[in-house]
C-alpha cells in the first residue's frame, strides 16, 4: 500500500500574509496546493496567536481594511484549511529572530516544506536542509510538487 498522505507544510506569518491579505501572486501557487489538498499545513496555536497580533499591526490593519477584511474573516477563512498541532519542542537549529523559531520547531518535528521568506530563515537552508527540512520561498514551492 503506498502512503497518499500529503506533504505537510509550515508557513510563516509574512506568507500567511501574503496568502490570505494581499493575494500575492507569487503565493498563488502555494495556496492552490493548500486548498486542493496536494499540502497539508500544519500550524500550532502560538503560530495562530501571532497571526491575530500581526493583523493588528497598523500598517497590516490598514492593507486589510482597505480590502474590505476584519481579522475574523481572515482567520475564518484560514480555518479549513490547517490542521493543528501541539507546540513543538524546541530544536537545537536556532534561529536570530525568536518570532520565527516556533515555525522552524515544527518544521523540523514533522519533517515538513518550511515556506518562508525571511532573511532569518533562509539563512538556516542549509543547517534545516542537512535535517530533511526544505525551506523555500512562496514562488519556489510550485516547482516542487507540480
Amino acid at each position: 500500500m503506498t502512503n497518499t498522505a500529503p506533504r505537510q507544510v509550515v508557513i510563516d506569518t509574512n506568507c500567511v500574509l501574503d496568502l490570505w491579505v494581499f493575494d500575492d501572486p507569487d503565493s498563488a501557487g502555494l495556496k492552490g496546493m493548500i486548498t486542493s489538498g496536494k499540502l497539508q499545513w500544519v500550524a500550532t496555536a502560538a503560530m495562530q496567536d501571532e497571526w491575530c497580533r500581526v493583523l493588528d499591526y497598523p500598517l497590516i490593519q490598514r492593507a486589510r481594511l482597505q480590502r474590505g477584511l476584519d481579522a475574523t474573516t481572515i482567520l475564518e477563512a484560514i480555518e479549513p484549511w490547517v490542521t493543528w498541532m501541539p507546540t513543538a519542542d524546541r530544536c537545537s537549529t536556532l534561529c536570530r529572530d525568536p518570532d520565527d523559531q516556533l515555525f522552524i520547531d515544527l518544521a523540523l518535528a514533522h519533517g515538513a516544506l518550511l515556506v518562508s521568506k525571511d532573511r532569518e530563515v533562509l539563512a538556516l537552508q542549509s543547517a534545516l536542509m542537512r535535517q530533511g527540512v526544505r525551506v523555500l520561498k512562496p514562488v519556489q514551492i510550485k516547482n516542487l510538487i507540480d
